[in-house]
């Protein structure tokens, strides 16, 4: 099946599948990230890696809500 795009959607395609828009310093911050995490559930410090958590729930419900 042949599906004829518009010349704006190809471009969005190209966008979007190219990586000289991706930002390479959020590897080493989710790197970063999981360290802290694994740090703490290595003291088994709960508490952190709970709060930690909760503000990303947080976070995705209220982004959630946003997009409603």
């Amino acid at each position: 099946m042949y599906f004829a795009y518009t010349e704006a959607a190809e471009q969005a395609l190209r966008n979007l599948r190219s990586t000289a828009n991706f930002q390479w310093f959020l590897i080493p911050l989710l790197a970063f990230c999981f360290y802290v995490y694994f740090v703490e559930v290595e003291r088994k410090n709960w508490n952190v890696i709970m709060a930690g958590l909760a503000f990303w729930g947080l976070e995705w419900f209220l982004e959630i809500c946003n997009a409603l």
